[in-house]
């Protein structure tokens, strides 16, 4: 199966550089569909040197408590994954790795192929540059030109070279599927909303105290509504596209202003209740929760 790749539309374009949020699911089919995933030196299909104790399943897990890693330091090394379903993309995204602390890539790259070997229309569709920082990566074009979408993918490397030897560690590669809002969420809606577990205990002599589990958590309470049955489907299909809920999904808020700043959330129940209201008009009320571990909350990777 060969690739393809199409501009988004005017309207994702307009919405878009009016900097209205986007939901994001990561497109990785169920690990039933996927034919391999490893570290390799080569690049094309070669040895698989993924370290053991850190399995390669883990940059798709949704987890971010847990890195995938390479078995050695080399100037070289390619994680790749290869599906027996085409997916499509338009974005993609890292959240949890060691870029900024090996330092001075060469290359960090996500590429795209029609053949397990990266020789047929190798393309690469995302260059994050030279990470300064192992904060969290996104490029919501792939292309320096008009943003695009790539459709029917099935082969996936994330390349990355250096002058000397490293050995680099991954928690979540995402290989997103937009759906561009319109709106900002119906009101009252609070983009900020922040939620800590620290429960207040009281001693029997009335010293107040919290034991502090996590801080700092992105809390979406949202509401969106639509009369318009092509973009009531485009919800419903990004509903589908988390596994029915049961994965976790990208909100990014700003995406133009603030484009790093995208939150990995789950949703809190996985239903997809979307009433008619007022004849034509439906609405999608969810509440979603940052996906963990504290150290890779938005809010305090941030401080």
């Amino acid at each position: 199966m060969s690739f393809s790749n199409d501009d988004l539309s005017p309207d994702e374009l307009a919405l878009f550089a009016a900097d209205k949020p986007i939901l994001g699911a990561n497109t990785i089919p169920d690990i039933a569909y996927i034919g391999t995933y490893k570290w390799t030196i080569a690049g094309g299909g070669g040895t698989d040197k993924t370290d053991t104790s850190y399995p390669a399943y883990r940059a798709f897990d949704g987890l971010c408590n847990l890195d995938t890693r390479a078995d050695s330091a080399q100037t070289s090394w390619y994680y790749e994954i290869t599906f027996n379903v085409g997916i499509e993309i338009d974005f993609c995204a890292i959240n949890g790795h060691n870029f900024g602390s090996i330092g001075s890539l060469t290359a960090c790259q996500v590429q795209i192929a029609n053949d397990a070997a990266f020789s047929a229309n190798l393309t690469t569709i995302a260059d994050f540059g030279t990470p300064t920082t192992n904060g969290r990566l996104v490029d919501w074009s792939l292309s320096a030109g008009t943003a695009q979408r790539y459709s029917n993918v099935q082969c996936v490397r994330l390349k990355l070279t250096k002058g000397s030897s490293f050995t680099p560690q991954l928690r979540e590669l995402i290989l997103g599927r937009r759906r561009q809002l319109k709106t900002n969420p119906l009101v009252p809606y609070d983009p900020t909303s922040l939620h800590s577990n620290a429960p207040l205990i009281e001693t029997a002599g009335g010293i107040l105290y919290r034991t502090t589990f996590r801080k700092g958590r992105y809390h979406l309470n949202a509401t969106l509504g639509t009369h318009e049955t092509a973009y009531q489907d485009d919800l419903a299909n990004f509903f589908e596209e988390t596994q029915w809920g049961t994965c976790p999904f990208v909100w990014c808020p700003q995406p133009t202003s603030y484009p790093n700043n995208w939150y990995w959330m789950m949703l809190e129940e996985p239903d997809f209740d979307f009433p008619i209201e007022d004849y034509t008009e439906r609405k999608w009320a969810f509440s979603a929760f940052e996906q963990g571990p504290q150290s890779y909350y938005l809010n305090v990777e941030n401080v």
